[in-house]
């Protein structure tokens, strides 16, 4: 995904979403449906600034984020971020808490599993073949309270088409 494609979003955001197509979302229904929230993982491939206002649409989604270093473009993100029945929380233990406390109200939260973990946070795993540096956070998160963990992924359709 672009950095024009985020913006183009944040600019027009029911415009986007008129040109999602959700697929499966039955699973989502039915996870977020027991009552224990949902993990939402998206790496960062594809629109993953579309999939939030998605899950937005139908029930609170609290979204972790790693704050830029440049304060202004900082600004310029959390601004086009901004939609209703989401809320963006920092990668830090205050952020994880807001994390918990959503997880706790049944709601869903949303983390980009393919951040480098900061400070040894992380663990080693295999990934097709190869060791990985990876979080363990989504699946802390929900093992505390039997969440499920949905992946989703969006791709883009034709030329002109989304």
């Amino acid at each position: 995904m672009l950095f024009s494609d985020s913006l183009w979003i944040w600019r027009n955001p029911q415009k986007a979403l008129g040109l999602v197509e959700v697929q499966n979302w039955d699973v989502v229904e039915e996870a977020i449906g027991e009552g224990h929230g949902l993990v939402m993982l998206t790496p960062h491939l594809g629109g993953f600034e579309i999939i939030p206002r998605v899950l937005a649409q139908h029930f609170p989604a609290t979204i972790l984020y790693r704050p830029l270093r440049q304060e202004w473009l900082n600004e310029v993100v959390e601004e086009g971020r901004a939609y209703p029945n989401m809320h963006f929380v920092p990668t830090n233990l205050n952020g994880v808490r807001q994390m918990t406390r959503a997880l706790t109200r049944g709601e869903a939260i949303g983390i980009l599993p393919d951040q480098v973990p900061s400070g040894g946070e992380g663990v080693w795993v295999p990934f097709f073949g190869r060791p990985a540096y990876t979080t363990p956070l989504p699946a802390r998160l929900a093992n505390r309270n039997n969440t499920p963990v949905v992946m989703f992924t969006a791709k883009r359709k034709g030329l002109g088409q989304g």
